[in-house]
């Protein structure tokens, strides 16, 4: 557990005149005003942070605060504040998202979620120990639980998206790091020396095998460029990029099922371009500030 002696540095955090809303609403669930009033009474809470409707609380956001000075002690309050306060909101358009896809958690899936937990942390003492030492509440973890939860599920939905075959170049290359050098390469393949035989003598361990690869995986921009643009059996002018000069041979294109790395690099790439698209529009009030 946590001691006094290495807590970590406050952060001065104002809330803004309009930074409350009704506690009825919840964190993770949306509600019309009838409902609300039909069913609790609202009493006002600060808040952070709200994001396309989804509200988060400004008691977790100190802690949260806490939390992430903890684990990054080398940021100023400045560089702490921004950045978590980008993460969060992140993580709400996420979740706003997985719940217009359907994203539910009942009372007793959540409790069960716990349950579990509990199982493997060794008990509910341990739990809440961990729990204090990390600067949560019971209803703190919980919204923060559901939230993790509903960010898996709206991700599940953006990854179902891409499919295990599409259209991939097999190539081979030649790369040196000097543009003379691969001038001469070039044309002596232009002269009609093999290119395997060449490629034997600059990568002798490879035989300069690259492999499959799709768009937007692992090549350089310039070189994925030409290579879905070469005929089968050829190979390409000198490429100059950040990493040399590089001479492909086209094997073969087809359609083909991606390796773990690529359908990797791809879901990488598919979880930045969703959120890139989604924050271009989300609606996100920020109603704290940082006082280094």
């Amino acid at each position: 557990m946590l001691t006094s002696c290495n807590q970590p540095r406050q952060f001065g955090i104002t809330p803004t005149n309009d930074g409350s809303q009704s506690i009825a609403t919840e964190i993770f669930v949306q509600a019309t005003e009838e409902e609300i009033a039909k069913t609790l009474t609202a009493t006002t809470t600060p808040l952070a942070l709200k994001v396309n409707g989804l509200v988060y609380p400004l008691e977790d956001f100190k802690n949260d605060l806490l939390r992430f000075m903890v684990a990054f002690p080398d940021l100023d309050s400045e560089e702490a504040f921004q950045r978590l306060t980008a993460n969060l909101s992140e993580q709400l358009i996420l979740q706003k998202a997985a719940l217009e896809n359907g994203f539910k958690m009942s009372d007793e899936e959540l409790e069960q979620r716990i349950s579990d937990l509990n199982s493997e942390i060794g008990g509910e003492e341990m739990l809440n120990t961990w729990l204090t030492a990390n600067y949560y509440t019971q209803n703190s973890f919980r919204r923060a639980l559901t939230r993790e939860i509903a960010i898996a599920f709206q991700k599940e939905v953006i990854l179902a998206e891409i499919p295990t075959e599409v259209e991939q170049v097999e190539l081979y290359q030649i790369l040196v790091y000097d543009e003379s050098s691969a001038k001469q390469i070039w044309q002596a393949i232009e002269d009609g020396t093999d290119f395997d035989w060449l490629a034997q003598q600059y990568h002798p361990a490879t035989l300069g095998y690259i492999g499959w690869s799709p768009k937007g995986a692992m090549l350089p921009d310039e070189v994925e460029e030409i290579a879905f643009t070469m005929k089968i059996g050829t190979s390409s002018d000198v490429i100059q990029t950040d990493y040399g000069y590089h001479i492909l041979y086209l094997n073969t294109r087809e359609s083909h099922v991606l390796s773990p790395e690529n359908l990797l690099l791809l879901q990488e790439a598919a979880l930045t371009n969703w959120m890139d698209t989604e924050k271009s529009t989300a609606q996100i009030e920020i109603y704290v500030s940082s006082n280094p």
